[in-house]
């Protein structure tokens, strides 16, 4: 029989405390030696529930008994010990047995064993069992407990063969323990790998929601987009109808004879920024701007939400119990309002995710009067291709382009008259 002497489990050095917890399932047997004048501290619990988790046999050995001052009080130390076992750590009959170290070791320093290195002969044990130290040390009682119970023959021992039963289960209990913590830690990444599909679904989603929301929005934006150009297309119709119609004579012969100071000085491109045009570039250019705003302030809101979601996933768990209760309060606050954040619950769904944006809100609004100076800006940094287009339109290239195309349809009609009057002096011919 090998006894290991293992530190205490309330130790300075941390290696120390290792050393013993990893010893520990290694052990046949565990004497847990508590002090008469402390039993039972909140260390030695700690330590005793981790024993418990390997399955071993425990015998409680109450140390300094010599210390108390009748034997009533002993019982009742002993029975506070045996009730708190059975309370505090589910044992069924526990084990406690009252010694005096330091009357044992004077007790067998007397009787010669200093003499022959610590071993004593059958003389010298024999007077060890009549030293008054010795008796009154109980650790006699102790040894005859020890030894029945691993080898069987006394009253109250563990019968014949619990030693061998002890060596067996060891091995057998800690495969059990090993293939439980295995199974412990398998369930815990079979959780978190459904945690993790659970919050994928989750964004997922919101992000169904985030698109629908945007498409919503941006059908109202390029609606009024539309509506804009259409009341330009109207109106330029209007107004070339109007000056071109047959009773202005004079505004169809510019056309057909050339006017002065060439196409700027023809009747269209006189009246086009005023009746026609009337700010509409400015007005396209800031809708434009304000919906390229609206798509990347709403765009940006979500990254910078999943981007805070995913770091809030990657930070190490809390251990035993995940802090005190105002910590777990505070984080639970953080995880059901904290929209911003993207801080996730205990299920690892995501927090709501900042709300959409809607386009012409006073956040996102464009001044008309600097919106074609704000598209240029920003095609020129590489902003959208709608911007690009606004940037590079030229309204005095558009009238120039329409008076070219007036122009051309007024010189096909007088062509077309003159044809028509030299076949109506021309009998039998046709056009």
């Amino acid at each position: 029989m090998n006894i290991v002497d293992t530190p205490g489990t309330n130790v300075i050095v941390e290696r120390q405390q290792r050393l013993t917890e990893e010893f520990v399932p290694r052990a046949d047997m565990v004497l847990f030696v508590l002090s008469a004048d402390r039993p039972l501290t909140e260390s030695e619990l700690t330590f005793l529930r981790y024993i418990r988790q390997w399955r071993k046999k425990v015998v409680f050995v109450v140390n300094k008994v010599d210390l108390l001052e009748s034997e009533d009080d002993v019982e009742q130390l002993l029975a506070f010990v045996s009730d708190n076992a059975r309370r505090l750590l589910s044992l069924d009959a526990p084990s406690v047995l009252p010694v005096s170290s330091r009357a044992a070791l004077r007790a067998k320093l007397e009787c010669g064993s200093a003499v022959h290195s610590g071993a004593m002969d059958s003389l010298a044990d024999d007077l060890l069992q009549d030293h008054p130290a010795w008796r009154a040390s109980r650790f006699g009682e102790f040894e005859r407990f020890i030894y029945d119970f691993l080898i069987g023959g006394g009253a109250g021992a563990g019968g014949v063969g619990e030693g061998l039963r002890l060596k067996l289960q060891t091995p057998l209990f800690v495969a059990d323990a090993l293939a439980a913590a295995a199974g412990r830690q398998i369930a815990a990444e079979v959780a978190s790998a459904e945690g993790e599909v659970a919050a994928l679904s989750a964004v997922r989603a919101q992000l169904d929601r985030f698109t629908a929301d945007m498409e919503k929005d941006g059908a109202a934006q390029r609606a009024a987009v539309r509506e804009l150009v259409a009341a330009v297309v109207a109106r330029a119709d209007k107004f070339v109808d109007r000056t071109l119609q047959i009773s202005n004579v004079g505004a169809a012969g510019s056309y057909i004879f050339g006017g002065a100071g060439g196409a700027s000085g023809l009747p269209v491109a006189k009246g086009f920024d005023g009746e026609v045009v009337q700010g509409a570039a400015d007005q396209m250019a800031g809708l434009v701007a304000e919906h390229a705003a609206w798509l990347a302030s709403n765009c940006e809101a979500q990254g910078d939400y999943y981007t805070g979601y995913l770091a809030a996933r990657r930070r190490p768990q809390r251990r035993r119990g995940g802090g005190s209760g105002g910590e777990r309060q505070r984080a639970a606050g953080e995880g059901a309002g904290g929209g911003e954040s993207g801080e996730s619950g205990e299920s690892g769904t995501p927090s709501p995710p900042p709300r959409t944006v809607s386009g012409g809100g006073e956040a996102l609004a464009v001044a008309v009067g600097g919106a074609m100076g704000a598209a240029q800006a920003a095609a020129a940094a590489g902003g959208s291709a709608s911007l690009q287009a606004i940037a590079d339109f030229n309204l005095a290239a558009a009238k120039v382009l329409l008076e070219e195309e007036i122009r051309e349809h007024c010189a096909w009609l007088d062509a077309l008259n003159a044809r028509d009057a030299c076949g109506a002096s021309m009998p039998g011919t046709r056009l």
